[in-house]
């Protein structure tokens, strides 16, 4: 029986130990990925405060952190100065964190990917206009530029099936017909996508503002 049991327990004891195991490496993959996402933060404010003029901008809107918590004591422009050049002596691009190794985006540009690869569809990352005609002339800007473009290439596309050269070559011919559709159909669709955009934002906002209208409501009640 002795030895039943003690046949027995072996695998308990050594299934708790490997969960043991498991959980120890995931608090240390944590923590080191804490560490990752630390150090890149302190890098990007580094990059951010090169100059005196941008460090009296972060220090005015409490941006830093105080040299002396205890006594209160700011932290001065000498002091940041030697701080930066200490991190950027021992920064290496493989201990920082993926996400602050890519380079700068345009908060325009990181709306427009955000509307199209997160859910919900057709919602900005930050919403930068105030009105629904904003929001429709800065859709219909790259819009008209896109078809500007379109345009000049069509343009050169039937210059140059007027050309001998051209004329018969059947695979130019095939190239711009089908560009001709390509830009029929891409129009069309980007159009009605800008549409759809507004519509969806028009109908998001309100349901939003009376759902907001109604929690107030019952609060008060």
């Amino acid at each position: 029986m002795s030895n039943t049991r003690s046949t027995a327990q072996g695998p308990l004891v050594q299934g708790n130990g490997s969960r043991v195991q498991d959980s120890g490496d995931s608090a240390i993959e944590e923590v080191e990925n804490l560490r990752k996402c630390a150090l890149g933060f302190l890098y990007t404010y580094i990059c951010l405060i090169t100059h005196e003029s941008d460090f009296a901008i972060a220090k005015e809107k409490r941006l830093l952190p105080l040299l002396d918590p205890s006594k209160g004591t700011e932290i001065e422009w000498e002091d940041w100065k030697q701080f930066s050049r200490e991190v950027l002596a021992q920064h290496k691009p493989e201990n920082v964190h993926w996400r602050f190794q890519r380079g700068e985006l345009r908060l325009s540009r990181l709306n427009f990917f955000h509307r199209f690869t997160q859910s919900p569809l057709f919602t900005s990352y930050v919403r930068g206009w105030r009105g629904y005609g904003s929001l429709v002339s800065d859709n219909i800007t790259w819009l008209v530029t896109a078809t500007v473009f379109i345009a000049l290439v069509l343009t050169a596309l039937q210059v140059g099936l007027t050309t001998d050269q051209l004329m018969g070559n059947d695979a130019f011919i095939r190239f711009s017909y089908g560009f001709s559709v390509f830009s029929i159909v891409a129009s069309v669709g980007a159009f009605f996508i800008v549409i759809i955009e507004v519509i969806y934002n028009i109908v998001k906002d309100n349901v939003g503002y009376s759902k907001k209208r109604k929690a107030a409501a019952k609060e008060v009640v």
